[in-house]
Order: C-alpha cells, then sequence, then structure tokens
C-alpha cells in the first residue's frame, strides 16, 4: 500500500497542465509558478500519484509548502501518511492543505493555526471611491512597516520580483499599509495589512482595504484575505463574509 503513492518532483511543468482550481492553495501554486517557473530550487514543484493516477500537485517555496488535491480525488491515509513523511523530510516553517489532506494528528514539531477567509464586500457609494489610496508605497516603509522581521534582501528580491511578474501590488493609505499577493482567477488575495501603533484606531486601515477592493472590483477582482482568531474580529465588524476556514501549520520554535 505505502509503494502506491509517489511525489515526484516536476523538472518542467507546462502551464497548460496546471488546473485552476478556485481554491487558495491552488492560487497559491499558480502564483509561485507564474513568478518563478521551475527554474529554481527554492522554487520546486512535484506531483502526487496513487496507483499511476496523478492526484495533487505541490510546491515547495522558499521554507514553506503548499499542496493541493485536484481531479476530484480524495486523501487516503496512505496519500496523507506520505505527504506527511516529505514536510518532515523538507521542514518548511509553514505548510497549507487543500481540503481534507491534514492528518488528525499534525506534523511532528508543528502548531496547528486555524485560518479564517474573508471576501471583502463589494463597495458601494461612497465606499466605492478611491480617493487617498496610494498606488505605489515607498517599498522601504511598507518593508519597514509590516516586514521589519523578515530578511530584506530576501523579502526585496521576492517582492520585485513578483511586481515585475504582474503577480503583485502594494497600497497604503495615510499610515497603513497592505499586499495584494496574486491576483488570480478573478480573485485577488489581500496580505499583510498593517498600520503603526502610534495611528491605529483612527480607521485607516478599513479605509485602505475598502479603498483597495473598490479598485480592484472595477477591475474584475473579488477580493479576499485570511485571518487568525485574534484579527477575525476586526473583518468580520467590518463588514466581510466568512467564506472558509482551514488549519494551517507552522514550525515550532526550539525548546516549544
Amino acid at each position: 500500500a505505502r509503494a502506491a503513492v509517489m511525489i515526484n518532483r516536476i523538472d518542467k511543468l507546462d502551464p497548460r497542465d496546471l488546473p485552476a482550481l478556485n481554491t487558495h492553495c491552488m492560487r497559491t501554486i499558480w502564483s509561485h509558478f507564474s513568478a518563478y517557473g521551475t527554474e529554481y530550487d527554492f522554487c520546486e514543484f512535484y506531483r502526487l500519484w496513487r496507483q499511476r493516477t496523478q492526484i495533487g500537485y505541490i510546491c515547495s517555496f522558499n521554507g514553506s509548502i503548499t499542496a493541493q488535491l485536484v481531479y476530484g480525488k480524495r486523501a487516503t491515509s496512505d496519500i496523507i501518511r506520505e505527504l506527511s513523511e516529505f514536510v518532515n523530510f523538507k521542514r518548511p516553517y509553514f505548510v497549507q492543505l487543500s481540503e481534507g489532506l491534514c492528518p488528525k494528528a499534525g506534523f511532528s514539531g508543528y502548531k496547528r493555526v486555524k485560518r479564517s477567509f474573508f471576501t471583502l464586500p463589494k463597495p458601494s457609494g461612497d465606499e466605492a471611491n478611491t480617493d487617498g489610496l496610494i498606488l505605489e508605497p515607498d517599498v522601504e516603509y511598507v518593508y519597514k512597516t509590516a516586514f521589519s522581521g523578515e530578511d530584506y534582501g530576501l523579502w526585496l528580491t521576492d517582492t520585485v520580483r513578483r511586481k515585475n511578474k504582474g503577480q503583485l501590488r502594494m497600497f497604503g493609505y495615510e499610515s497603513s499599509v497592505l499586499t495584494v499577493r496574486f491576483c488570480i482567477g478573478g480573485a485577488a488575495y489581500i496580505s499583510d495589512v498593517y498600520t503603526p501603533q502610534q495611528d491605529r484606531n483612527r480607521g485607516y486601515a478599513t479605509k485602505l482595504l475598502k479603498k483597495t477592493s473598490a479598485l480592484l472590483s472595477g477591475e474584475g477582482y473579488t477580493s479576499y484575505l485570511c485571518a487568525d482568531e485574534q484579527t477575525s474580529g476586526f473583518y468580520l465588524r467590518m463588514g466581510c463574509e466568512l467564506s472558509g476556514e482551514d488549519t494551517a501549520f507552522k514550525l515550532k520554535d526550539k525548546g516549544k
């Protein structure tokens, strides 16, 4: 039974082979492929097979793993076991899996993180205006505001690459900033919404989200984002619609 499931690296990937599934995991895989292709060792793509039938795709990108079942396939215990062994071998800092792939016991050395996905409300009336929206905020300011804990060189290289490939956009309003990580299949994924501590509770982030959503809606995209248990209440109060929930995994710090 164990030999029936295999994970093979893809040396060359035809974009026509990647399914256009309406899931966050598949959009993430698409965004990595669109930005980097299969030419880099830090961005690897794999096929998941069961009994000679392809059932999924896996992307290992810069210390994270995303996996998606395709073609209506269901996860079985041997599939989950093989994927768990793959994760434990790679030891990424972050793992996100499509529905049904999460092991009940989790991965060794990882903590579960409950995530909620919210769709931003369609703007109307005064909310539909984009006055004051900063279309190209200073890159260094965005980094210092929202990403100061990350390696600046790696962050900047990836940011510029994705921007040049048309994958990533950044917006600001007053001192608040956010990143549109990708726009794929009519969906725009918003991440890293951040306001400096001294400017919080002034409504900047709310206005930034609404104005960004209005702009993207005019371009034909529905905006959505992901929140943890600490931030979900903010998005509910803002009028966002809960569109789904899942569990991701983060590598535990040593000693915890």
